[in-house]
């Protein structure tokens, strides 16, 4: 297996990581997950929890694999694909920090 198959894997387990710890406070957080807020810090727009919980790491997945084979041929230093651990790990805090203002 390549170094950028890795990569991808490495990616795609970060995608999800959000899902166990969103599991562990299932009770705890509220049926609707704010997901927009406007400029006075309302929320604007808000999703279903189970969504939250396994639609949003799963579509990121799909970005995730997305992006992989859309830049697997335009890779450098040897063929790793770097840009899906970024997009994992910026997914990954995105999601941590709705995950903190929602059980604020």
């Amino acid at each position: 297996m390549k170094k950028n198959h890795y990569i991808l894997i490495v990616g795609i387990l970060i995608c999800v990581l959000p899902i166990f710890l969103f599991l562990s406070k299932y009770n705890e957080l509220p049926n609707r997950i704010p997901i927009q807020f406007n400029m006075s810090g309302k929320a604007a727009s808000t999703i279903p929890k189970d969504v939250f919980i396994y639609g949003m790491p799963a579509g990121a997945i799909l970005l995730n694999i997305l992006v992989y084979f859309k830049n697997k041929n335009k890779s450098k230093d040897n063929g790793i694909i770097w840009g899906n651990i970024v997009f994992s790990l910026l997914f990954l805090s995105l999601e941590l920090v709705t995950f903190y203002f929602v059980l604020k």
